[in-house]
């Protein structure tokens, strides 16, 4: 089909998608065989522990108190754990996965102790077999009902706000980050509004973590959208937005690019509708077989199985959220240098959003897979090129060299043309098997004649 590129299983126009019926109209919601599982608590901790491939659960609260299992979650089925030693029973503690550390973190929460309400903030990591409990020598104060989030650009476990046990207690707006060793407080210029029950999870494709709702002391509910860059937050203002609630469900869908919302608490009770965030706009989705409404959730994506898993709200079922396809989109960055292949072009190098590959020295600046020449154009020299200073949409990029076309000779058989030497491929005078085009494509940056062998970039297939 002419103009349609796929790769990796991502469609690179909309139009195509279409054509080839790739996408579906909506997700789906799937309810997990019942067998042994956690008990029907609200506000698990829950986390996808990668290294071992599973979703870890640890306590919650139900009518019948508090509670300190550890449970895990293999896609299947679930797996009670009987370490020796473990966190106290709490519910709305804050759990991440540390993925440069392969610990899943925990923190706070609340708790109780001889019938005496307690508000904590001790720090505890899952290692796949037992709870070792921290010691840092600075912590957040006591609390519950964090968001927190693990950052895997800058690998900290971010964690803001959260609140006080009991009706009409204090709220918090700080921020903190920990590194595997130490709780840091972090200072930004802007903040959102102090919250508790709000909803974090980090962004990897865009680098932030996304914050959602929350009830302030007042038990105002919330629906403000905001994100940490590592530095400070900024409030988006998409055009559309779930109504105000607390206590929701909310885990990036890295597969997909998206954040995905469920449930909370709204004025009127329990929701039980799906939102996602493409880093623009929410979007309401029309999942088929969607839970009943819920509030006090935990959400976790299991990047193994690219679903969505969600516990709690007090009841005893295991849901998975496996959301519509979502096309690939390609941004321009600009023409390259003529090459041996002909003008590069830009691929879309395996990232969702084309044409950029990211830079390892710094993630969140783009760099071109094939460079621009610099405005004033490029002239060969013998034997070599000249250098320009080429530039993006961010940033100027080093050195690039330029050129004109050279020519090229050209071999080809009773198959596809090859190529041989420099240039756009030639139709062969002895074989009219020959194409006057390329079959394959590169995104490289190529030399002149006479010079060095090309510098090779990504390949595609057209």
């Amino acid at each position: 089909m002419s103009g349609c590129l796929l790769r990796r299983s991502l469609v690179a126009m909309p139009s195509c998608a279409a054509l080839l019926g790739l996408l579906p109209a909506q997700g789906q919601w799937f309810a997990m065989p019942a067998g042994p599982q956690p008990a029907a608590v609200g506000s698990p901790a829950l986390a996808f522990d990668a290294a071992r491939q599973v979703v870890v659960l640890f306590g919650g609260d139900s009518t019948a108190g508090l509670h300190d299992a550890t449970w895990t979650w293999d896609g299947a089925t679930w797996q009670q754990w009987q370490p020796a030693l473990h966190p106290s029973a709490r519910t709305m503690a804050g759990m991440a996965y540390d993925a440069a550390r392969q610990r899943v973190v925990l923190f706070g929460g609340f708790g109780e102790a001889g019938g005496v309400a307690l508000n904590k903030n001790d720090t505890w990591e899952w290692d796949g077999a037992n709870w070792t409990e921290r010691f840092p020598a600075h912590a957040p104060s006591p609390r519950g009902a964090v968001g927190i989030a693990y950052d895997s650009l800058r690998q900290r476990v971010v964690l803001f706000g959260g609140g006080l046990g009991g009706v009409m207690m204090p709220t918090y707006d700080d921020t903190w980050e920990w590194d595997g060793v130490e709780w840091t407080q972090r200072f930004p210029a802007h903040a959102p509004m102090a919250a508790r029950s709000l909803d974090l999870a980090y962004d990897s494709e865009r680098g932030v973590a996304v914050l959602f709702g929350g009830l302030t002391t007042a038990y105002q509910k919330l629906n403000a959208t905001w994100e940490w860059n590592g530095n400070d937050w900024t409030q988006r203002f998409p055009a559309h937005v779930p109504t105000p609630r607390y206590a929701a469900g909310m885990a990036f869908d890295s597969a997909r690019g998206r954040t995905v919302l469920f449930g909370g608490g709204l004025d009127a009770g329990p929701a039980a509708d799906t939102w996602e965030f493409d880093g623009q706009d929410w979007l309401l989705q029309t999942p088929l077989g969607t839970p009943s409404p819920r509030d006090y959730v935990a959400l976790a994506f299991d990047a193994a199985r690219a679903r969505i898993v969600m516990r709690g709200g007090r009841v005893a079922d295991t849901w998975q959220y496996a959301g519509p396809p979502v096309p690939a989109a390609f941004t321009a960055f600009g023409a390259g240098c003529a090459g041996w292949a002909g003008v590069p072009w830009i691929t879309a190098n395996g990232n969702r959003h084309g044409s950029a590959s990211r830079s390892p020295s710094s993630p969140t600046t783009c760099r071109p897979t094939t460079r621009p020449c610099c405005a004033s154009g490029c002239r060969a020299r013998t034997g070599s090129a000249p250098r320009c200073r080429s530039t993006s949409l961010r940033s100027a990029h080093p050195v690039a060299r330029c050129w004109p076309a050279p020519t090229c000779s050209t071999r080809c058989s009773t198959g596809p043309a090859t190529r041989r030497g420099h240039g756009p491929c030639r139709t062969n005078r002895r074989s009219r098997a020959c194409t006057s085009t390329c079959r394959s494509r590169r995104s490289i940056t190529a030399t002149p004649s006479g010079s060095s062998s090309p510098t090779p970039g990504t390949r595609d297939s057209a």
